[in-house]
């Protein structure tokens, strides 16, 4: 499920207050998008770790 516009928005104003450049809203969401993506696969590797045990 991809992010609301109003964390995008969170997403882009925090990026820009971390590294001065300010990104498109276009930009700012795929980069979103991509994070969430990539916490997903963290997670259910995370879960299949423990569930090994």
């Amino acid at each position: 499920m991809p992010p609301s516009d109003e964390l995008v928005l969170e997403f882009q104003d925090i990026y820009e207050k971390k590294t001065g450049v300010k990104l498109s809203f276009e930009d700012a969401q795929k980069c979103a998008d991509d994070l969430v993506e990539a916490f997903d696969v963290l997670s259910k590797i995370d879960y299949r770790e423990k569930m090994d045990k």
